[in-house]
């Protein structure tokens, strides 16, 4: 273990790549920036996959108005999207037909 690693802490899989490729020892102060630097990548995937999965719903939505000539209201609850959340993929969907 280079030194100024944390022994106990995730240094085998976190830390090593940075001593391996880079030569950068991991430093307690590095290690802390590391995590933070963790923590807002997984921030940052857990929005896209959020943002992905709603424009696959409100395309779902649209695809069932048009070929099952459907309103909006019947589409969602076809997809038994939760009334909770209903109006935000009918403010979408304004938004869409407005550009």
């Amino acid at each position: 273990m280079p030194p100024g690693a944390v022994r106990g802490s995730h240094y085998q899989t976190r830390n090593l790549p940075l001593h391996d490729d880079f030569d950068i020892e991991m430093a307690k102060a590095l290690e802390s920036e590391v995590s933070i630097m963790c923590n807002l990548s997984k921030g940052l995937e857990e929005k896209g996959i959020n943002i992905g999965v709603e424009r696959q719903t409100l395309l779902s939505v649209q695809n069932l108005m048009e070929t099952l000539k459907l309103t909006a209201e019947q589409a969602m609850a076809a997809l038994k999207i939760p009334e909770s959340e209903r109006p935000k993929y009918a403010d979408m969907m304004d938004i869409f037909e407005e550009v």
